[in-house]
């Protein structure tokens, strides 16, 4: 007599096996004398992988050619523009810079067979930017499987960041500078460089682990977003990252916008002239939270006489650029309102980096549409902007003098009496 260990593995499947297959006798048996009203198969999985679904790429390759890419196409500009969040010229520049790289190029599969056109990948990764949709939601029109859309996602941001961001995630050169210091002096603000603001976008996959330092009052994890936008919702900067429990000032001592300003980068030092006077030090707009210092200008909190009433709102509707970008961008793509289910930060910051900068290429796109009339094209502004990267051996002697002239609360409270009085001056108690 022979006797098995039942706790061997391979005496375990020998067991399953026999019982599975007395279990399927027995059902065959019942099933024949009730005239086969139930299955003679065996319940359970089958042996063997899940066959790959037929998925047609070249089906869906042409319908995308047909409804929007071909030359003769079903959809109109209008419709192509507000379903892909960009003009088809934007598009195609995207598309002819993503399509080159090799993580996109049509590759066969173990049988042989070509898979995904890189025009699907693309379209699957800006549906689910631009509505906020699931990756398995794209797979009837695209014909493209969840892991492969989350894939596709992936990969289309990194490409994004690597072949535009040079351009479109820049701090602003002479020109840009130019041009967003001429739309702000005829606003009222000469030596304005733009307004600075945080939103927090939600996390709904944070780790249980690191939960708490990504919580504050909105009760559920948070990631912060600090960005500077011009008046042509242009984000300059972008800051992505920090834990949800920080507030906007401790975001700012994080971020790489103080680090500019120490290390001589940005802004640059230009002299403009307000009310008379001659400063040296340009300034953003921001809300009451940011400190007091010269290159942030707040509204006054208790505005008494006209002129600070006057000077508020002009101040206020000027800031409002900000809220203006973080609320286009949110618009134009709809991922970023939705609570967020990635659980890499750095999967996070790529996507969001990729929205910025397409947002940026809209922007641009959109320019010359209203350009004309709102600055002096002829203005010039003489930039001290340093690219001697050798001068950087004496940064620590200059940090302490850089970090004094931008903190300071005398500079800020003498810029801003200047420019309360430069705004009654030009525009008075009007609405201009």
């Amino acid at each position: 007599m022979e006797f098995l260990d039942p706790f061997e593995d391979d005496v375990v499947v020998v067991c399953i096996a026999e019982q599975t297959r007395a279990a399927g006798a027995a059902v065959s048996a019942v099933a024949g004398n009730s005239g086969g009203a139930l299955v003679s198969s065996a319940a359970g999985s089958g042996i063997g992988r899940m066959p790959n679904v037929d998925r047609a790429f070249e089906e869906a390759w042409k319908r995308l050619q047909d409804y929007y890419l071909g030359s003769n196409r079903r959809y109109s500009e209008k419709t192509f523009a507000r379903r892909f969040r960009m003009s088809q010229s934007t598009f195609d520049t995207i598309y002819n810079a993503v399509s080159s790289r090799g993580e996109f190029q049509r590759k066969p599969n173990a049988l042989g067979e070509l898979g995904l056109f890189p025009v699907q990948r693309m379209v699957a990764a800006l549906r689910m930017l631009a509505y906020g949709t699931a990756a398995d939601a794209v797979d009837e029109y695209l014909r493209i499987s969840e892991s492969s859309a989350l894939l596709s996602l992936q990969l289309f941001c990194n490409a994004v960041c690597e072949e535009f961001g040079e351009e479109y995630a820049r701090q602003p050169n002479a020109d840009d500078l130019t041009r967003i210091l001429a739309i702000n002096e005829r606003r009222g603000f000469p030596g304005c460089l733009g307004s600075i603001d945080c939103q927090r976008r939600r996390w709904e996959r944070c780790p249980v682990a690191f939960a708490g330092q990504f919580t504050r009052k909105e009760k559920k994890p948070t990631v912060v977003l600090e960005a500077i936008c011009d008046r042509e919702l242009w984000i300059w900067h972008a800051f992505f990252g920090c834990p949800g429990s920080l507030n906007d000032l401790n975001v700012l001592n994080m971020s790489s916008t103080m680090a500019s300003v120490l290390e001589g980068k940005h802004p640059p030092r230009f002299s403009f002239v307000v009310d008379g006077t001659t400063y040296n030090t340009p300034y953003y707009f921001a809300d009451g939270i940011y400190p007091s210092w010269a290159m942030f200008i707040k509204t006054l909190r208790k505005s008494s006489s006209p002129e600070a009433k006057r000077f508020s709102a002009a101040q206020e509707a000027v800031r409002k650029d900000i809220e203006r970008a973080f609320g286009v961008l949110v618009a134009r793509f709809h991922i970023l309102k939705a609570p967020c289910l990635l659980r890499d930060r750095t999967t996070m910051a790529s996507v969001m980096r990729a929205c910025i900068i397409m947002h940026n290429m809209v922007v641009e796109s959109r320019r010359d549409d209203y350009e004309s009339g709102h600055y002096n094209a002829s203005a010039s502004f003489e930039f001290g902007i340093s690219t001697n990267l050798a001068a950087f051996h004496a940064w620590a002697n200059t940090v302490e003098k850089r970090l004094n002239e931008f903190t300071s609360r005398t500079g800020h409270s003498a810029l801003r009496q200047s420019l309360i009085r430069h705004i009654w001056s030009r525009f008075g108690a009007g609405n201009g």
